[in-house]
């Protein structure tokens, strides 16, 4: 019998990166699996921004974040679930 080994996307493999223009990009090195819903939630556990996404990569401009800690809760399109703590600056 054959199988194959699934990738096992974990939030380490997740990318998150701030331009100077406050965008902000998510990306996925996984070309299988792409990006459904990206939450984005303060420290206090508030529901900053609820964001739609459909690529392995997409940008998004989150000028409205101020300087502090946030959480991203990313849902794949396999199903999975991401939680990834970001910085921003």
């Amino acid at each position: 019998s054959l199988s194959i080994d699934q990738y096992n996307l974990t939030a380490d493999n997740l990318l998150i990166i701030e331009d100077s223009n406050n965008n902000v990009t998510f990306k996925l090195p996984n070309k299988d699996v792409t990006l459904k819903t990206i939450k984005i939630y303060d420290a206090l556990g508030r529901l900053i921004y609820n964001l739609k996404a459909q690529n392995t990569s997409d940008t998004f401009n989150l000028s409205n974040l101020s300087q502090a800690a946030y959480i991203a809760q990313v849902e794949l399109s396999n199903g999975k679930i991401i939680r990834k703590k970001a910085v921003k600056k």
